[in-house]
């Protein structure tokens, strides 16, 4: 007694939700412009089945809720998605859990001498010099602890320490992986 043809018909085919899950193990350094990447699927976990890849209509800019930036002190960020993306199919919410991204200490090179005494130890007693690239109108930070060992105390040149725990008075920074020149010179006989 009733057909469908030539009525009205109002279908509505809702977005599906989307979960934006950031990678995990990211890091930049210092100074530097954080990359942070992420992929979409289907489940808050990010886990099970296939990633969303290449959504009809993706736009926007995706807003990280704690996102680190060049000037962003070194440290471990706890970052989950938390607005700006939009797609024809798709509403993209945050994963179920945070992810940590890490922004390391910048490198920096350490120049650093002093006069035979038996000892193969260095500190910030000695004549030093750090050289390379500051950020964010950082000055040149010093030494305020800790010591470095040579493989010898014998007066001579070396490009590593056997051991070093230095501390820099700018957490940002770190000696550990630049280049080191320590001298030990001759002592007066």
């Amino acid at each position: 007694n009733y057909t469908l043809v030539g009525g009205t018909v109002s279908a509505t085919i809702d977005k599906a939700n989307a979960y934006v899950i950031i990678g995990s193990g990211q890091s930049s350094t210092y100074g530097s412009t954080p990359t942070i990447n992420y992929t979409f699927y289907n489940n808050a976990n990010g886990t099970g089945g296939a990633a969303i890849t290449n959504p009809a209509g993706l736009a926007g800019t995706a807003t990280i809720t704690n996102a680190p930036t060049a000037s962003s002190n070194a440290a471990s960020y706890s970052l989950t998605y938390a607005t700006g993306l939009s797609a024809t199919n798709y509403t993209f919410n945050p994963a179920a859990s945070a992810v940590s991204y890490v922004v390391n200490p910048a490198i920096l090179n350490l120049t650093i001498s002093k006069t035979y005494n038996g000892d193969a130890s260095f500190s910030n007693t000695n004549t030093y010099t750090i050289s390379g690239t500051r950020y964010n109108s950082d000055t040149v930070p010093t030494i305020t602890g800790g010591s470095a060992t040579t493989a010898s105390a014998n007066a001579a040149s070396y490009t590593s320490f056997a051991s070093s725990n230095l501390a820099l008075s700018n957490t940002n920074y770190t000696l550990v992986g630049g280049t080191v020149s320590a001298t030990i010179d001759k002592a007066n006989a």
